[in-house]
């Protein structure tokens, strides 16, 4: 009862007025579980939830895309401070939901549309056909252009302008990462897209992360990509979120002469202090991974469930495939693993192939060994165990290259399917 006459009372206070330092949240979810408002994937707060499911928060914010999120209930939302936003559902049917109050039409697009069936169906094939794709691409952009329209009227025309831009960027972000295609035609599509992408406006990154689509405009290269980020990007806002996004990949990837004059000029362009802070993070992370560091003598389980230890392959350079049965894009590389050892034995280059699973259910594992015929030295271990930390591993798939000694030569080593680079690492490293 007191908890019921609290979130009337907050409701009274909050739930009828704007204000305009915060964003108002309110609404129920029927069967509600916990929930969170999030953004850019960190936490922004718990939802409190009443007995019945009622919310009432505030949220105070610098950009105005979140995320509430009640169980498998999940709604992204646009809102500003001064707004009041309603979100009712159901977490025993997360597809359904009714959005009321500020920017209403505009949340509910958000929340509609999805990738067409064709597009999904590539997906679902493992399609090469990069024509294939880029005609379902388009079909999405005209889906989503379309949709768009509808709302015209409803949102301010400086929103409409904004979003419509973001669809058709959106479309040239994903022509120029698809990984498929190697002919001329392909190579020429994502030059023109390349080309068309915008790196330097607010709203995109705000809108979708599009430091992650930004980041690959400048290639694979570590060095090629520093100096694209400072060639290019004036913009301060998305200047911040692509420096942190590249000192979150590539600083463990580089040298420790380039990572000090790296870090410290990223460090010395930033001004948002959280944003030094995680960039100084990630700079102590890459420190703690160096080439020449000493790895422990972890113990893992083969699939004979017997003791294997990491020192049981000292004498051999060592390349360190982590994945998971429930990664897919770890098993998408499957097949190029088994090529690269392969092609490394036929050469008797003094190598091992180990991969190391970090499934949580040791049938799962097996099952997906079976399914996809791997082969070559497969260990097992638990997700997020003390060999993973010591390796910093936030993300699968990922692969580190050791020495004969057990000595890191590379914390996050190119994938098997980048096989030029795979190949350049091996030569750099000494692998004969």
């Amino acid at each position: 009862m007191k908890t019921f006459l609290l979130f009337t009372l907050l409701l009274g206070l909050f739930g009828q007025h704007k204000h305009p330092d915060y964003i108002i949240v309110k609404g129920k979810i029927e069967n509600h579980e916990k929930g969170s408002y999030s953004q850019d994937y960190q936490l922004i707060k718990d939802v409190k939830f009443d007995a019945e499911g009622n919310f009432c928060d505030t949220l105070k914010l610098s950009s105005p895309f979140f995320r509430f999120r009640s169980g498998y209930f999940r709604c992204e939302v646009y809102a500003q401070n001064g707004d009041v936003v309603e979100i009712y559902g159901d977490c025993k049917h997360p597809e359904s939901k009714k959005i009321n109050g500020s920017n209403a039409e505009f949340i509910t697009y958000l929340n509609e549309g999805g990738y067409p069936a064709e597009l999904s169906q590539l997906y679902k094939n493992k399609s090469q056909d990069f024509k294939a794709y880029e005609k379902a691409f388009f079909k999405h952009k005209e889906d989503d252009l379309a949709r768009l329209r509808i709302i015209k009227s409803k949102i301010s025309p400086e929103l409409y302008k904004k979003e419509k831009k973001y669809i058709e960027q959106n479309f040239y972000a994903m022509l120029m990462s698809l990984q498929v295609g190697v002919d001329e035609y392909s190579k020429t599509v994502r030059q023109e897209c390349s080309q068309k992408f915008d790196c330097n406006d607010t709203y995109l990154y705000q809108r979708s992360d599009w430091q992650y689509h930004a980041i690959k405009l400048w290639g694979e290269n570590s060095s090629d990509i520093y100096n694209g980020i400072f060639k290019d990007v004036s913009n301060p806002y998305a200047m911040e979120k692509v420096l942190t996004l590249y000192a979150k990949w590539y600083y463990i990837k580089e040298d420790m002469a380039s990572l000090k004059k790296h870090h410290n000029k990223i460090i010395n362009t930033v001004s948002d202090v959280e944003t030094k802070e995680k960039i100084q993070e990630y700079y102590e992370t890459a420190l703690r991974v160096a080439p020449g560091t000493q790895v422990p003598n972890y113990k893992f389980k083969n699939r004979e469930n017997k003791d294997v230890y990491l020192h049981d392959y000292r004498g051999k350079f060592i390349y360190i495939d982590l994945w998971a049965s429930w990664c897919g894009p770890c098993k998408a590389q499957i097949p190029f693993v088994q090529a690269r050892e392969n092609e490394c034995k036929e050469a008797n280059r003094n190598i091992a192939f180990v991969s190391i699973s970090g499934d949580k259910n040791e049938q799962a594992w097996r099952m997906s060994m079976e399914e996809h015929h791997c082969h070559g030295e497969q260990l097992i271990m638990s997700y997020g165990t003390d060999f993973m930390k010591f390796l910093q591993v936030e993300g699968i798939p990922r692969f580190v290259l050791l020495d004969t000694e057990g000595k890191i030569v590379n914390a996050n080593a190119p994938r098997p399917q980048a096989k030029k680079e795979f190949y350049q690492m091996l030569e750099k490293a000494g692998v004969n």
